[in-house]
């Protein structure tokens, strides 16, 4: 007779008593039957890995499983990137922040905005702006010049004479006119090379690092200025442009017999008589309120070389050209069909299309060129022919207008207009 020996294995669970308030959650271990334990949540909870050797689980495997098995993970939840809905448009770069839950959008030379969202005309058109003003640019593609003192217009194309103390242009030489005291008396603001009230005699001394480039500056009597040798490479007023590099002043860039110097890759123009501007294009007149400048009524004064209007009520600007109860666009600034549309203190010209610039000014199409860009311009199927100077659209019976796009009734009678029996 065969006797088997059946072995039951006990298994003690043990309980032991957890002490809040200590540093560590897991010292003491609260995972019994040697289950491991890992702190959560900043070491406020904790959870056991129980051994896989003994059939317990629960919070601290104190739990006796006797069919399954119940196993508990930590949970990660993955946030999604800020960037993975592709916020950023016109392909601007994504970026997502330190703390990883927002992003930065890097855009493109021609965009700007939190999403690149906005397009930046100052970027591509940097001739918007003339005389040195500042390009700002604005909401849809729109965009304002912050002009300087001597200029005006919603391009900084109108030239502000000096008016007051400075209108008589005292300071020579380039030099600037400061009025002080209420137009009293004045100041000039000397270049390097001169001195005196009014800048007009030149410093027989080289100022420090009037010569660039490693040019030596000497006093040329025959000249009566400063004068700089410059070594092999390079040539210019002060040795600024290197053998090679075009002459800004090859160009012939200053008007009316203005004398042209080399400026640091640009020119500067030292204009004669009467004329004044960056580049002698201007003239002032002794008498300019002969001209009757002043518009909408305004009184002109003489003040200097220069006027001053004053303006009737309800009118403003260097002309009284504004009407400040209607805003900017009450004297249709906008060229060539362009919509006028009234911002702040300023307006912004919506160009048809062959035309931009502030006030659409400028055309981008040539003539010859509009048909080939723009085939659907003639309307009801006339046929667009254009040359060097205009362009035509030839409409089909039954329609006319310069884009054909008005209907005609064609009469037979009385005279037939089909030749060789048609009908």
């Amino acid at each position: 007779m065969l006797c088997r020996l059946e072995f039951v294995v006990l298994v003690v669970l043990l309980t032991i008593s957890i002490v809040s308030g200590q540093g560590d959650i897991c010292n003491p271990n609260p995972c019994l039957n040697n289950g491991r334990c890992i702190a959560l949540n900043g070491n406020i909870d904790f959870y056991c890995v129980c051994p896989t050797d003994i059939p317990v689980g629960g919070k601290r495997c104190d739990q006796l499983l006797l069919e399954t098995t119940t196993t508990y993970r930590p949970t990660t939840l993955v946030t999604p990137s800020p960037c993975a809905s592709y916020p950023c448009l016109n392909n601007g770069v994504c970026t997502v922040s330190q703390f990883g839950n927002t992003y930065t959008c890097t855009c493109g030379a021609y965009f700007y905005g939190v999403r690149c969202e906005h397009q930046n005309r100052c970027s591509y058109q940097p001739e918007l702006c003339q005389n040195g003003a500042t390009c700002v640019p604005g909401i849809d593609g729109a965009y304002s010049c912050r002009c300087t003192s001597s200029y005006s217009g919603a391009n900084c194309q109108q030239f502000n004479p000096p008016t007051g103390i400075c209108s008589s242009m005292p300071c020579k030489n380039g030099a600037t006119c400061v009025a002080l005291n209420n137009n009293a008396n004045y100041h000039c603001t000397c270049p390097a090379a001169y001195t005196g009230s009014t800048c007009s005699n030149p410093k027989t001394t080289c100022p420090e690092d009037y010569c660039t480039n490693n040019g030596q500056c000497t006093f040329d009597y025959t000249l009566n200025r400063l004068r700089c040798a410059c070594p092999g490479t390079f040539s210019g007023q002060f040795c600024e442009i290197p053998i090679g590099q075009s002459n800004a002043c090859s160009s012939f860039p200053c008007f009316n017999n203005g004398s042209c110097t080399p400026a640091g890759g640009s020119f500067l123009c030292t204009c004669k008589g009467t004329y004044l501007g960056n580049q002698c294009q201007f003239r002032y007149d002794t008498k300019p309120c002969s001209s009757s400048p002043c518009k909408n009524g305004g009184i002109c004064t003489n003040v200097g070389s220069g006027y001053q209007c004053q303006c009737s009520p309800g009118f403003q600007g260097t002309t009284c050209e504004v009407n400040a109860n209607v805003g900017n666009c009450y004297y249709t600034p906008c060229m060539n069909g362009g919509t006028c549309i009234a911002s702040g203190n300023t307006f912004v010209c919506a160009c048809p299309f062959g035309y931009s610039g502030g006030r659409c000014e400028e055309q981008t199409l040539t003539p010859n060129r509009i048909c080939d860009r723009n085939p659907t311009l003639c309307k009801q199927g006339g046929t667009c022919i254009s040359n060097s100077t205009h362009f035509q659209c030839v409409c089909r019976p039954g329609t006319e207008g310069e884009y054909c796009e008005k209907n005609t009734t064609i009469s037979c009678y009385p005279t037939n207009p089909c030749f060789n029996g048609g009908t």
